[in-house]
């Protein structure tokens, strides 16, 4: 009987053939392995919730918000006392709007920096298994999109007042005398007036460059309570509305009469610029839909055209700010053209005659092709900083998701193993 029970008998070694096929079987280290790796997918770049990384974002955020709610009421404050002391019903010279703005920008400020304390204080990281609703994470999010609507403001006008500052001297000459009766008379020479509107110009350029820093600093921090990877996709959905309306913004400047014929060697850059900004529109109308729905092939052809659109906005964008710092030489003959199409372009010009009209027509020409081709340009730079982050946005997005659906299949197919 020993003999027939042992492991050289026929009987013993089915049975061990059986426990050798029970242990191939056995789900427990495909199992393992796939919870591993899920847990591995699942895990936020950014950290848990009560990292050190996220309490120092949330605690940043705080502070920032605050200093800046404090700003809003001082403004709501101001421009209160202002529409109080000017006395609205009997202004007829306008400046009750100023006070107005004023109030309405810090009741903007300080809607804006509760939405940031409130998530601060309260959102939850949704990379970190966090899925049910939460109005605090609504409220970070509009503080996010909000951030970098701002950050694309004041990158436009930082360009834009950097770029002031080489052709203050050119606006003076042409239009000292309307600046002096609106500054009125503060016994200021042409000298000193050049000297001032490029120093506020220059001063405005790098206080728009710090707080593009700042906003960046608060937009990281946003993102890191929130989740990168939950971020992501709202930072997709943003671009893509930013470059929809730039791309509209560049079709509107480019095919405007200004812009397009006057004082241009080559009438066809606004053309093409314009349409780029069609093109713009349409891909990003194909990024929302991606981001929306996470369609990997919608994300994968926006990266891909994304970074395309950003390598022809470059270029354009250099040619733009190119030909706009053309000198008056350069412009040659653009006055006749204007007297024939009959635009009114140097109404200032009017009652002089001769040589003197036409150099001063020329100068203000001179000076409306600089201003509408570097906006043109500025607007052309702004969409390739926008592009530039929505390609890396969806390709981020984009290998996050098929990480995701890789994993998924591992696990079915470990799954259907095991009950083989």
């Amino acid at each position: 009987v020993s003999m027939a029970g042992g492991s050289d008998s026929p009987a013993g070694r089915r049975r061990s053939d059986e426990d050798d096929d029970d242990r191939r079987r056995s789900p427990s280290p495909p199992s393992r392995r796939s919870s591993s790796r899920k847990s591995s997918a699942a895990k936020p770049p950014s950290g848990p919730v009560g990292s050190r990384g996220t309490c120092m974002a949330r605690g940043l955020l705080c502070v920032v918000n605050g200093i800046s709610g404090a700003f809003g009421v001082a403004l709501v404050v101001e421009g209160s006392e202002g529409l109080r002391n000017a006395g609205v019903k009997e202004a007829v010279t306008g400046i009750e709007k100023q006070f107005t703005s004023v109030v309405v920008v810090g009741v903007g400020m300080i809607k804006v920096s509760l939405f940031g304390l409130f998530g601060a204080f309260c959102a939850m990281n949704r990379d970190a298994g966090f899925h049910g609703r939460c109005c605090s994470n609504r409220l970070l999010t509009a503080y996010y999109v909000f951030i970098l609507l701002l950050c694309s403001a004041l990158f436009y006008l930082m360009m834009l007042c950097f770029l002031f500052v080489d052709k203050a001297t050119e606006y003076v000459d042409g239009y000292g005398e309307a600046i002096t009766r609106i500054m009125g008379d503060n016994g200021l020479s042409v000298e000193q007036l050049e000297a001032s509107l490029k120093k506020n110009s220059h001063g405005a350029g790098w206080i728009c460059l710090a707080a593009i820093v700042v906003n960046l600093v608060c937009a990281h921090c946003s993102a890191r309570v929130m989740g990168y990877s939950y971020t992501t996709r709202c930072t997709v959905q943003t671009t893509n509305i930013l470059t929809f309306i730039l791309g509209l913004a560049l079709c509107v400047v480019a095919f405007i009469p200004e812009t397009k014929h006057v004082g241009l060697g080559n009438d066809h850059l606004p053309e093409f610029v314009g349409a780029l900004g069609v093109i713009v529109v349409l891909v990003s109308i194909v990024g929302f839909s991606g981001a929306c729905f996470l369609n990997m092939t919608m994300l994968c052809f926006n990266t891909i055209i994304q970074t395309i659109l950003a390598a022809l906005l470059l270029s354009f964008a250099v040619v733009c700010l190119v030909e706009a710092k053309k000198d008056l030489k350069d412009r040659a003959g653009t006055v006749a053209f204007i007297q024939n199409s009959g635009m009114n372009l140097c109404p200032e010009c009017e009652e002089l005659e001769g040589e003197e009209l036409e150099l001063c027509c020329a100068e203000k020409v001179a000076l409306l092709a600089w201003n509408n081709l570097s906006v043109l340009g500025v607007g052309a730079s702004v969409t390739l900083v926008f592009t530039v982050v929505n390609a890396l946005a969806s390709r981020y997005l984009y290998l996050y998701q098929r990480r995701i659906r890789m994993t998924a299949l591992y696990e079915d197919e470990m799954h259907s193993l095991n009950r083989a």
